[in-house]
């Protein structure tokens, strides 16, 4: 019982022995009414915590920059409330306190960052009409939400050192048509389980795939390169977040051509997504990308040669990196229609643009698309963008 629940059961107790002593007719009828209200507060509390019940109504997705607006709704309370007070915790931002009023009540947070959130588990807090008693409940119940990053319409592909290039535009008919054997390969997290060589996973024993070349399809890569040393700024406008939406809007802006893209998103654990225009297959690389993180252990070069490749069977590969390197410089010219986009981590925190590195100046003059952002450019003015410019050669 609440401190000043007991409060007024002794303040009554008193005034009716005062009544009692001195002969006081008006103080009975002030002290049996405040033992009563110390008891129906027992009783309120009693009630109220059978038959509370918190609602949260909530969206599934949102793009990143969007409020939040998260309704709470009380119900199935079987006594009346004087005051409700919901704490609710949405993931990394801690918990937040809503007053409901009349049951109901609204969470708004302005600008979301990317990224996935659970809702809850949250508090209820609830008073008598009176004040005297309080009950506080643990809701276990969550929900969960999806900020997935924001997607930059380009009006067109990367464009090269000489103006022109054909780089992630539809390409002819060829032939000849339907899927070709390329060769046998391990099974990846994601891929259907009716491309696995049962043959090769007997010997090997492991799970082994056909990996399949459309002849007919160009198939792009989409490489978001999750390095944690190149993930500096605040949350939502960092280099990384900077680099999740520049693959998120060339991956859109490919696969709006009529082509295949595959994106990968290299970290601690990486990731493939496969998919054309629209659809569900889109919408799971959207959330993919919502839960990227940067965290991953080896530097990205590593997944771009060998037997392990993960742009292996593709016609065009573009890298999103904070971290360029001479190795990673070297795999992509080795590497058919290859275009590389460098977010300038350190103008994120502050600090002055980077001098270009001379393995991008090298790509370039090999006739290598390299777009470099840096923070406050407009992104899909850049991806656009003359990269002779923008690099200073």
């Amino acid at each position: 019982m609440r401190r000043r629940g007991r409060l007024a059961i002794a303040l009554g107790a008193v005034a009716l022995v005062a009544s009692w002593l001195f002969g006081s007719i008006p103080l009975a009828p002030v002290g049996a009414g405040l033992i009563a209200a110390g008891l129906l507060a027992l009783g309120w509390r009693r009630l109220s915590a059978a038959g509370a019940r918190l609602e949260r109504h909530a969206p599934k997705h949102l793009v990143e920059g969007d409020p939040l607006r998260l309704e709470l709704r009380l119900s199935a309370a079987r006594a009346p409330l004087g005051r409700a007070t919901a704490i609710e915790r949405v993931g990394i931002l801690g918990e937040h306190p809503v007053t409901l009023r009349r049951g109901r009540g609204v969470l708004a947070i302005e600008r979301l960052p990317r990224g996935l959130y659970v809702l809850g588990p949250g508090t209820l807090v609830l008073e008598d009409p009176l004040g005297l008693e309080r009950v506080t409940m643990a809701l276990d119940e969550t929900a969960h939400l999806c900020v997935r990053p924001r997607v930059v319409p380009l009006r067109r592909p990367f464009v090269g050192s000489d103006g022109v290039s054909s780089w992630g535009r539809s390409r002819p008919l060829r032939s000849p048509s339907g899927l070709e054997p390329h060769g046998i390969r391990e099974y990846r997290d994601g891929e259907p389980l009716r491309a696995v060589h049962w043959p090769s996973t007997a010997r090997r024993g492991e799970l082994m795939v056909r990996e399949l070349d459309d002849p007919s399809g160009d198939q792009v890569v989409v490489v978001l390169d999750g390095d944690a040393a190149g993930d500096v700024g605040p949350r939502g406008a960092s280099s990384f977040d900077e680099a999740v939406r520049a693959a998120a809007s060339i991956a859109a802006s490919v696969a709006g051509r009529g082509r295949r893209v595959r994106l990968v998103v290299h970290g601690a654990r990486m990731r493939a997504f496969r998919f054309g225009s629209t659809g569900r297959e889109w919408d799971a690389a959207l959330d993919g990308l919502a839960a990227a993180e940067a965290d991953a252990t080896t530097p990205v070069h590593s997944i771009l040669g060998g037997s392990r490749s993960a742009v292996s069977g593709a016609t065009e590969t573009v890298v999103v990196t904070a971290r360029p390197s001479l190795a990673l410089a070297r795999r992509l010219g080795r590497l058919p229609g290859a275009a590389l986009v460098v977010v300038d981590a350190p103008t994120y925190v502050g600090t002055a643009r980077s001098e270009p590195d001379p393995s991008l100046l090298r790509l370039v003059a090999s006739r290598v698309p390299v777009v470099v952002l840096r923070c406050g450019d407009d992104l899909a003015a850049s991806l656009g963008g003359d990269t002779r410019e923008r690099l200073g050669a």
